[in-house]
């Protein structure tokens, strides 16, 4: 356990070096919101902005809530990084540096293997114990901090961030959540998948797809499969070009539905002609009945003629 502390920190020093002092880019702990998942757990969202690819990210802070005394627990990935290949998520915290009962900690995000994209929304979800609906929990940045949790992104962004936005929360009553990436980019006649999950209290949870909306009738459904996490997967047609929009709704165990809308945006086929395998007509990497179904839709059809030849 402390031989990874120890990396997870020297890498950070390590991503930190050579950044150059500009905008910085933002986080906000909550922003105006904790969520009571149980009676004794609590949800605090984690909100970023970066305008550059972000690789790496630690940041101290104290908190203290108007009520009972509330301990952060963990730290897990959502939205901009739920499914994603992220190295490493840590949580340290102190035995009262600040006044008692845990009252600060150190808490990130590193990769070795992935990027999280430019981007706004949710990072990660910070878990604590303690706190009652209607406390009010405030969060601040601690300046002059160990070099253990040294604030980064990446060694390619120039903004040194993040600066952490001093946040106020109260917490409220929790309902059910679908947990997904709220934004995804893909390429005409290949596969777009990610995963979906549903958290709350009232299990169990079901899932569906309410429409799938966009510039024009899509060639393929798409569809769902497993149960939390679900795995979402659809297949654009060649002429499936464009910004198209998924609604989702989950129903948990008390029959009360919750809608989130994930935009998927379908780029142009981009393929290179020397790369494509004889019969692969609708250029998908593989030569399988689908490709008959193209040629007979171009042929009788006035469907799209075949890209790859």
């Amino acid at each position: 356990m402390v031989k990874k502390t120890l990396l997870t920190a020297l890498i950070l020093l390590i991503l930190v070096t050579g950044t150059v002092l500009a905008e910085p880019d933002s986080l906000w702990i909550g922003q105006l919101y904790a969520y009571q998942v149980n009676d004794s757990t609590l949800k605090v969202p984690l909100f970023y902005s970066n305008d550059n690819p972000l690789n790496s990210l630690g940041f101290p802070f104290m908190f203290i809530s108007s009520g009972d005394p509330i301990i952060p627990d963990s730290i897990t990935r959502a939205d901009r990084t739920y499914g994603s290949n992220m190295f490493d998520l840590f949580l340290g915290f102190s035995s009262g540096d600040y006044g008692g009962n845990p009252d600060s900690t150190c808490a990130g995000l590193i990769s070795l293997t992935a990027e999280i994209p430019a981007g706004d929304g949710v990072i990660a979800e910070l878990w604590f114990s303690g706190g009652q609906v209607g406390d009010m929990i405030s969060f601040l940045p601690i300046p002059n901090y160990p070099p253990g949790c040294a604030i980064g992104s990446s060694p390619y962004d120039p903004d040194g961030g993040p600066v952490h936005a001093p946040t106020a929360v109260v917490i409220m009553e929790g309902g059910t959540e679908i947990v997904c990436q709220s934004s995804i980019t893909g390429m005409a006649t290949h596969v777009i998948t990610f995963d979906i999950q549903v958290m709350g209290v009232a299990q169990p949870f079901d899932l569906e797809i309410v429409s799938l909306t966009g510039p024009a009738p899509y060639d393929n459904e798409p569809n769902l499969s497993g149960s939390n996490p679900w795995t979402f997967y659809w297949v654009p047609g060649f002429s499936d070009v464009g910004e198209y929009t998924l609604v989702l709704r989950a129903t948990d165990g008390d029959s009360e539905t919750v809608d989130k809308e994930v935009l998927i945006d379908v780029g142009e086929l981009e393929v290179d002609p020397c790369d494509v395998a004889r019969g692969d007509l609708n250029c998908d990497g593989i030569v399988d009945i689908a490709d008959l179904v193209f040629m007979v839709d171009w042929m009788f059809s006035g469907g799209p003629p075949p890209y790859c030849k």
